[in-house]
Parts: structure tokens; sequence; C-alpha cells
């Protein structure tokens, strides 16, 4: 990103925005610099996007993304600096990651899969982030690669971020539309067929986001949203059979918090203390 073209917005509080560093369906986000020169990054949704979009709640979503990221305090989630609103606008400031993406990070490889080792390590690291996040009363709801970031400092360390359609479960009205809301590729049955979900749906989305690390792909990705989606209720998980490191102990797991039952998953503290067995280190 970084073309010339793109207009840079105005300062958001402190912050002055540079690059354009990611954008979704709802926003943008910017490298930017406080007043120190230090980086940040700065997440910006437009009010005028919200208004032509009135059943997706983008205010009332992102009111609860500053909410939450306020109260959460690990050392794998990426904290927030501060947040505001503008007339236009909405923004949150968090720390630069250097490391972009785990999504970036395997797109770079090629051919090549991520190192097992390395794969494993991530997974637990976010199952320490998840089993803290659902003790605060909060479901991520959008666990993915993608929101996923690898420290610049220690690659070997990752953040959760992105907690914008995170859903507080003391705090519900942002679900009462049973509708689908998340990344069809790491969605749960349940998110898929627009039910109230429970940690469990992001322990699905994680064992995704491991099987991609393992494979190259996540269990289902070929196809439109919705038949991707449809695969998440009614498909069987493809065997892995192409990855040596994936022994039947570690495929069963990963059936395990695959399964189309939520019941019959384990929580993400479930999750780690069966995947740390598994962990070789490099």
């Amino acid at each position: 990103m970084g073309d010339a073209k793109e207009v840079i917005p105005a300062a958001c509080g402190p912050y002055i925005p540079e690059r354009l560093i990611g954008q979704g369906g709802v926003a943008e986000v910017w490298q930017a610099r406080d007043r120190r020169g230090n980086d940040v990054a700065v997440k910006i949704v437009n009010r005028a996007f919200s208004a032509s979009q009135p059943e997706m709640n983008i205010g009332e979503r992102f009111a609860d993304e500053a909410q939450a990221l306020t109260e959460l305090q690990h050392p794998h989630i990426v904290r927030m600096l501060s947040w505001g609103e503008d007339p236009d606008r909405w923004w949150i400031a968090m720390p630069y990651i250097r490391g972009g993406s785990l999504s970036r990070t395997m797109s770079h490889l090629g051919d090549k899969r991520l190192n097992f080792t390395l794969a494993i390590r991530y997974t637990i690291q976010m199952c320490g982030a998840l089993t803290y996040v659902h003790g605060c009363g909060i479901i991520h709801r959008d666990v993915k690669p993608a929101n996923i970031l690898i420290s610049g400092e220690d690659p070997q360390h990752c953040y959760l971020t992105d907690f914008g359609i995170a859903r507080l479960v003391t705090n519900p009205r942002l679900t009462t539309a049973k509708k689908a809301i998340g990344t069809p590729e790491y969605m749960s049955p349940e998110q898929a067929r627009g039910q109230d979900v429970d940690g469990k749906a992001d322990v699905y989305a994680l064992a995704c986001a491991l099987y991609e690390m393992l494979v190259d792909h996540p269990p289902f990705w070929d196809g439109s949203p919705m038949e991707i989606a449809s695969a998440h209720v009614h498909g069987k998980i493809p065997r892995i059979t192409d990855n040596r490191a994936v022994n039947d102990g570690l495929l069963l797991l990963l059936l395990e918090a695959l399964d189309k039952n939520p019941a019959q998953r384990p929580t993400a503290v479930q999750f780690a203390h069966a995947l740390a067995p598994f962990l070789r280190r490099g």
C-alpha cells in the first residue's frame, strides 16, 4: 500500500497518519506518528459508511471495540493507546507492530509452509489471549491470520488484534439480528447459521488458522463466501495428508477443535494444554 493518490486523513488527536497499511470493509488502518515521533497504528472508521450501512451498527460496534480494548491487558493482545471520535469518523490508536500480520508472513513463504514449531507456538499464544478475553466476557468472532500480528523484535511472539466485531457477553445488542458475522474461511458452523456464539466459536476459528499454518490454506476456502460458510456447516474437514509433521494425535486434536458441535470442542485453555506436547523447541 502507500499509493501516491491516497488522501492522507487529518490528525487523529495527537496522531498524524502517514501511510495506509490496511483496509477492510468498514475501516482503514494507517501507520502514524505521535508528537514524540513514535510509530503507532490508527484504525479509522468513516461515519459516512456507517450511515450508508445502518444495519451493521458500525458506530455501536466501534464503541464496543474501544470499550473492550480499554480494559484488556495481556502480553498477546495489542493494547489500545487511546481512542476518539470526530464529526465524520471514529478512531483507535494502538502500538505499531512492525512484523505485520501472520497472513502476510505466510503469503511471503510461497510454496513453503510455516515452521511447524512456530505454528504450534503461535496457536498456544493465541489460546492464552482467547482464554483471557473469554474470561473478560468478550468473544472475538473474527480470529484469523490477518488479525494475528507478529512482533518485529521477536518473531516468535504474536498478538491478537482487531476486536471490531467482538461481542461483549454482557452487552449483546450487536448480535440481536440473526445474521452471519465474521470471515467465511474461519467461521464456525454456529456463526455461519447466524446463531448466538460463545468462546468455542473463537476456538474453531483458531483451529482453522492452525490448519492453514500447517497446510497453506484453511479447511474450506474454495468457492463463494456462501459456499464456504455452508461447508463449515455441512462439510467434512479434509484430512491433512501432505505434512509429515502432522501425526494422528495432532490431527485428532484439530478435528476436536473443528467439531460442528461447539459443546464437543475444547475451550481455549484446554486446546493450549493439548497442543503443548507438540511444541518442539527449535
